[in-house]
Formats: structure tokens, C-alpha cells, sequence
């Protein structure tokens, strides 16, 4: 791999990025655990994760880990190792400050779904932004159920159907509906 002063470029970008949006200055040298940045880079590996732990140390990982601490996730366009031609190109980059269900439903509510419901509106973009306005529904269940209960998810049949009948909008109804029989079932089980 092209090395720029005796250091592999492809490593050098991928840890300027997450030194630059975590606010650190991370180097290979003051790295314990190389490997996972190792296997983004030269493997078909498609996550590379830096998160900041509780004694604002480094953690890298391939995978992301649970937790509300500051992290910057890259992965890839496509499973392929990086090379001095396509590491600025295929490596996509997200920051997270906070619990990935709520990061994720954010993504998808405030850059996902306003993309695709501003393009065209073939049929094809229909039918995704009605599966995108779903999983926006479904993300919200349980990121509102996970800050009432404080763990997250929804634990029973009859928490479900309560957590749509407090919803509104076109999903909601659809639920609501295809849960009236199973709310009369429940309720002459109890």
C-alpha cells in the first residue's frame, strides 16, 4: 500500500477524520489495538467504528457497539478493501452522539426521508418512501418507549397495541386496525 512517510495514507485519512470530529488527536502510534483498522483497510470488511470510552480513551472496533458516547462510524459503499485509489471514495462517514436507535431514527427522519421524498415520484419511490415512513414509525416506537422505560423495545403484545393507539397518521391506522381482533383476544384472556 502507498505509504506517505513510512505511513500507510489509507489509516492516516480514516484516523485524521475521526481525530477532527471527536475533537482528539488520534495516531497510529498511540493505538493499542490496530487490528479492527487493520481489517477495515485491508479486508471486505464494511465497519470501522472509533468511539470514545468512559476514561476518554479509544475504542476501535468492526462492529458498533451499544452506548451514548461520542463515535464516528465509517463503512463502506461496497465489501472491498480500500486501496490509495478508493479509500476517499467508498468509505461513507457518520458521527453518533447518543443511543444508535435514536441516531438512527434522526437519519432516517431528517436526511433519508426528506431525500427521498423530494426525488421523483416514480412508482419505485413510492413504495420506498412508504416502507421509509413505516420503519420511521416503528423507530419511534421504540425510541419513545426505550426513554419511558429506560431500557428500549416494546415487551408484550398488549404494549404494542397501547404504543399504536397513542400514535396518529396512516401507519398507525393500519396497526390499529390489524390489531382490533388480537385487542379483543387480550382482552378476554385477562
Amino acid at each position: 500500500m502507498a505509504k506517505e512517510d513510512g505511513k500507510d495514507v489509507r489509516k492516516t485519512y480514516l484516523l485524521r477524520v475521526a481525530s477532527h470530529i471527536l475533537g482528539l488527536n488520534i495516531v497510529e502510534e498511540k493505538l493499542r489495538h490496530l487490528q479492527p483498522l487493520e481489517t477495515f483497510c485491508d479486508t471486505n470488511s464494511t465497519v470501522l467504528s472509533v468511539a470514545l470510552t468512559e476514561q476518554r480513551g479509544i475504542e476501535l472496533s468492526n462492529d458498533v457497539k451499544q452506548g451514548t458516547l461520542p463515535k464516528v462510524v465509517f463503512y463502506k459503499a461496497r465489501p472491498s478493501p480500500l486501496t490509495t485509489d478508493n479509500y476517499k471514495t467508498i468509505v461513507n462517514i457518520m458521527s453518533m452522539n447518543g443511543g444508535s436507535n435514536e441516531v438512527f431514527l434522526k437519519s432516517v427522519q431528517n436526511v433519508f426521508s426528506k431525500n427521498i421524498s423530494e426525488s421523483s415520484q416514480a412508482p419505485a419511490n413510492k413504495h420506498l418512501l412508504s416502507l421509509v415512513s413505516e420503519l420511521e414509525e416503528n423507530l419511534l416506537a421504540v425510541v419513545d418507549e426505550g426513554k419511558n422505560s429506560g431500557e428500549g423495545g416494546v415487551t408484550s403484545v398488549q404494549e404494542e397495541i397501547r404504543l399504536w393507539k397513542s400514535r396518529s397518521g396512516s401507519a398507525a391506522e393500519q396497526y390499529n386496525e390489524a390489531f382490533a381482533p388480537l385487542q379483543i383476544a387480550v382482552d378476554t384472556v385477562d
